[in-house]
């Protein structure tokens, strides 16, 4: 039942409104972009049913502008930050003719640069995944947007998601050499990353490591003398330096 002025209907070609459907206030008729395909006496209240069932015309009788159904139904589309890349996905319920997916970068949401064009399914009622990884992503606070090309060079825009990229900044050790203590100073906080360091073979050792929020101090006494690797790790990034004990 559909009652009140500014009730409507929405369908696809081939839908139907069944017999015994009711329609009250002051409009009651189904149309496409002003041509009306079934309507009912003018009244107030109580509009009665549809007499028969109505069914939706095919897309090619309907008006012009109207031809072609939305060219894709987006059912997601994510950006999310790993390893120090950013890992892009989205996924179609409904693809008519779509010639290309272009997945454009803004570090202000207003100015975009496209980063990667991907094919698209054509046409295609299957659910379909697609994955784009930017290797080389804006650090800090960035945005990414999905835009959809059809055959005939429509392009169709949605909504941006937005990804934070908090990468290692500034990271410097001293002294290098270094004999007892090797100080590390970084931009971001050193409490929340992960410190290790590692033999020439790739070992993994066990060295004392005093953090504060920008610094850490290492104790290398016990090491013996030659070159390790410092490793620091920050939410899934690293950063490595050499260094020497003497």
């Amino acid at each position: 039942t559909f009652t009140g002025p500014d009730s409507g209907v929405i369908m696809e070609a081939g839908g139907q409104v069944q017999d015994g459907t009711a329609f009250g206030g002051d409009t009651h008729f189904i149309s496409v972009d002003g041509e009306t395909f079934w309507s009912g006496d003018n009244c107030s209240s109580n509009c009665g049913d549809v007499e028969g069932n109505y069914t939706a015309p095919e897309a090619s009788s309907w008006p012009v502008g109207l031809s072609n159904p939305l060219p894709i139904e987006l059912i997601e589309f994510a950006a999310s930050v790993s390893a120090g890349s950013v890992e892009i996905i989205w996924k179609t319920a409904i693809e008519i003719n779509n010639e290309s997916f272009t997945i454009q970068r803004s570090n202000d949401a207003l100015n975009w640069v496209s980063i990667a064009t991907i094919d698209g399914a054509g046409n295609s009622t299957n659910e379909n995944s697609y994955l784009f990884i930017d290797k080389h992503p804006l650090p800090g606070l960035s945005y990414y947007r999905l835009t959809q090309t059809d055959y005939d060079g429509t392009i169709e825009y949605f909504e941006p998601a937005r990804v934070n990229n908090e990468q290692i900044g500034v990271l410097d050790t001293y002294p290098n050499p270094a004999n007892n203590i090797l100080n590390i100073i970084a931009s971001n906080d050193l409490s929340n990353a992960s410190i290790l360091v590692r033999d020439r073979s790739g070992q993994l050792l066990s060295v004392p490591i005093n953090t504060s929020i920008h610094e850490a101090q290492l104790d290398v006494s016990e090491l013996a003398v030659g070159v390790y690797l410092l490793e620091v790790v920050f939410k899934g990034q690293a950063v490595r330096k050499r260094f020497i004990k003497q």
